[in-house]
Formats: C-alpha cells, sequence, structure tokens
C-alpha cells in the first residue's frame, strides 16, 4: 500500500470514530478532496513534491465552490524549505481561511 493511501485510510478511521459521517473522496463538481466531514474538504499531500504543491494551489481555487471549509495535510516534505515557505505564504494570503498542517 502507498504512504499516502496509508495515512488517509489511518486518518479517516481516526476521524470516522469522532465524525460518523466523514467519507473518503466524495466528489461534489470536478472536486474530490480526500476526506470529507460535512462541509469540511480535507486534502492530503505526501510525500509532497514541488507539483504536489501547484495541484493544491489550484484545488484552493476550485474547493470554495463545494466547501465551507478546507483542511490540508501535508507530510513528507521534498521541496526546498524556501520555496514551501513561498507557497506557504502565498496560500495564506490568498487563502487566509484554509488550514495546512504539515508532519
Amino acid at each position: 500500500m502507498k504512504m499516502k493511501n496509508y495515512i488517509i485510510i489511518t486518518l479517516f478511521v481516526y476521524l470516522k470514530e469522532r465524525f460518523p459521517e466523514a467519507k473518503i473522496e466524495v466528489k461534489r463538481g470536478s472536486s474530490r478532496p480526500d476526506i470529507v466531514i460535512g462541509d469540511v474538504a480535507i486534502e492530503v499531500k505526501g510525500p509532497t513534491t514541488s507539483e504536489d504543491l501547484k495541484i493544491i494551489a489550484d484545488k484552493l481555487l476550485r474547493y470554495p465552490k463545494h466547501f465551507e471549509d478546507v483542511i490540508v495535510v501535508l507530510f513528507d516534505l521534498r521541496v526546498n524549505e524556501r520555496r514551501y515557505q513561498e507557497w506557504l505564504e502565498g496560500i495564506r494570503i490568498r487563502f487566509p481561511e484554509v488550514e495546512i498542517i504539515k508532519r
């Protein structure tokens, strides 16, 4: 099993115990986050590359149309720290309501 799938399933099981309405990969429009709890989209990326950061930015443009809140979980970051910090600053400026969790 890929590490990302393992992380998603582990996180999903944990959340499902606390939020019985949690679901995996619910499609709304052209958006399909990894986990959905009500109107909250949870996107998991990892190992996280520069391309993944671009994909997340794209998804953050679409998700607000279908979800009230968005949480992004990044693990095994494989980008230059300076690149990540610039990306994070841009995300915080453009999407201040989005929670970014880096593990």
